[in-house]
């Protein structure tokens, strides 16, 4: 569903029930994919701040204001559960 309607994703993992997710993709290179994986298994705010710098320095700059608002959001929130 995602290829037909842009960042909204219809999912079922491994016998699960289906799940809806509203998916913000953002493009990374390499380097930046392998700081990202290192720095989500350290689960610290500290670590999710630098995360949520390289993510969002990655945003499309022809992205909408919606979409960097939803991305910011999905940290905001994870930040909010680690607290």
């Amino acid at each position: 569903m995602g290829r037909t309607v842009a960042n909204l994703v219809l999912v079922q993992d491994s016998g699960k029930p289906f799940e809806f997710r509203v998916v913000c993709e953002v493009t990374l290179d390499q380097r930046d994919a392998q700081l990202i994986q290192a720095r989500l298994t350290e689960k610290t705010k500290t670590s999710l701040r630098q995360v949520e710098d390289v993510v969002t320095k990655h945003i499309d700059p022809g992205a909408t204001t919606t979409f960097r608002e939803l991305v910011k959001l999905a940290f905001k929130d994870n930040s909010t559960e680690m607290e």
